[in-house]
């Protein structure tokens, strides 16, 4: 069975949230369309032992590494972006969890109205507090209303769904010099190539926040010495 969607997990000193990031994916009777691919960049903990131990039970999950740490996760979802077998693509921090059957219905969506790349909202949780981010009042219609929308009235996460044939037919990355600000660079890159762009008024993507000192070191991208 071919996959649906491909989701590209960069990790770099995750040890503490990775599994909780992979097996939200799994969290559905349909993980077969699901292909789970973490990229990570040298971690010195246990990020790549986790990961090989899930996939030894999860034949869809896929695991790689980069040659050197890259001090962001732009060049991680680079590379994870080629591995990619799926119609779509799409990213997952790896210190955040993602509700699969929400992707899945946004996927179909997508691939039933033909669009290149689609964007929905957050859903932001802190202890037991949830609240929405990202969420527009009116859904736009599909095209360069979306297109303005989401420009002007969303922070440009990676929370998006991506054509995979479109995306690879631009030949768009991440900028790997960027240690802030890249995903506004790419998804308005991606956003000057297609008019096939729609906001859907729907989530998958849920961040945690935390306080907590060792998940806000898992969270922490950091250039190693060379």
């Amino acid at each position: 069975m071919m996959f649906v969607v491909s989701v590209i997990i960069p990790a770099y000193q995750a040890e503490f949230t990775i599994e909780r990031a992979i097996r939200s994916l799994l969290n559905t009777s349909r993980r077969n369309e699901i292909e789970i691919i973490v990229v990570d960049d040298c971690s010195p903990d246990n990020t790549v032992r986790i990961v090989q131990s899930l996939a030894q039970n999860y034949s869809n999950i896929k695991l790689f590494s980069m040659p050197k740490n890259s001090g962001s996760p732009s060049s991680p979802r680079n590379l994870g972006f080629t591995k990619a077998s799926a119609k779509f693509i799409t990213t997952l921090d790896a210190d955040d969890i993602a509700n699969v059957d929400h992707l899945l219905r946004m996927v179909e969506e997508v691939q039933r109205n033909g669009y290149e790349f689609a964007k929905g909202y957050l859903l932001v949780k802190e202890g037991n507090k949830s609240s929405f981010a990202n969420r527009l009042t009116n859904t736009p219609n599909p095209g360069l209303e979306t297109i303005r929308s989401i420009i002007s009235f969303q922070s440009l996460n990676s929370d998006y769904i991506i054509r995979t044939d479109f995306l690879r037919k631009t030949e768009l990355q991440y900028d790997p010099t960027l240690k802030i600000g890249e995903d506004t660079k790419f998804i308005t890159s991606l956003l000057s190539k297609t008019n096939r762009v729609a906001y859907l008024d729907d989530y998958f993507e849920i961040h945690t926040v935390t306080t907590n000192t060792t998940d806000q070191i898992a969270r922490t991208y950091r250039r190693l010495a060379d």
